[in-house]
């Protein structure tokens, strides 16, 4: 009925419309008409559904007892060029444990850290795997843990930006030396007149 009430006044759906109708069919206990909403208004309207309408969906997956699925989402979201963000893998590897497969949810942290900009887990997500594979297994868990270490960014060298924006044709004349001297560039409220 709101779908119909929106194409009445003209009412384009977006992105967040389809994760509400997602959410809604989903705890209803009705998930086919939840993916049937998501293609339906996706054709129509040309939709590209996005990182959080996949996510529902998943959670969705889940709430009806169908990981299979769930996990075909993953597949279809990459395949889409949708990248699976921090809460979409933590939504995986939550419903993975929940359904007490704990072997496919290491699996899915090890995803979620790979890659040339990897999403990585929630802090608490990764306790949570961390915490029920070293009961299994401390080897295991130690294996993981490497795994999902990532190099901590460097703090930015001020000197070198200072030597940088110094040094003789950076571009700009003068922009260095007021850079040292913590003055703003261009113009400001009191030179303007």
């Amino acid at each position: 009925r709101l779908v119909a009430e929106m194409k009445w006044d003209g009412v384009a759906p977006s992105n967040y419309t389809l994760s509400m109708l997602v959410k809604l069919f989903s705890r209803g206990k009705r998930l086919d008409q939840a993916f049937s909403i998501v293609d339906e208004l996706s054709a129509e309207f040309g939709l590209r559904p996005n990182v959080h309408v996949y996510t529902c969906l998943i959670q969705g997956c889940f709430k009806n007892q169908l990981p299979v699925k769930a996990l075909s989402l993953l597949d279809m979201m990459l395949a889409n060029g949708v990248h699976p963000d921090e809460r979409a893998y933590g939504v995986l590897v939550r419903g993975h444990l929940n359904m007490g497969d704990l072997d496919k949810a290491v699996e899915i942290v090890e995803s979620a850290y790979q890659g040339q900009s990897p999403a990585g887990v929630d802090p608490a997500c990764l306790r949570e795997v961390m915490t029920k594979l070293r009961k299994r297994s401390s080897e295991a868990a130690a294996a993981l843990w490497s795994k999902v270490q990532t190099p901590q960014p460097q703090p930015k060298q001020w000197t070198s930006l200072r030597h940088h924006s110094l040094s003789p044709g950076c571009g700009v004349p003068g922009r260095g030396l007021m850079l040292h001297n913590m003055k703003p560039f261009g113009p400001t409220l009191e030179t303007q007149e």
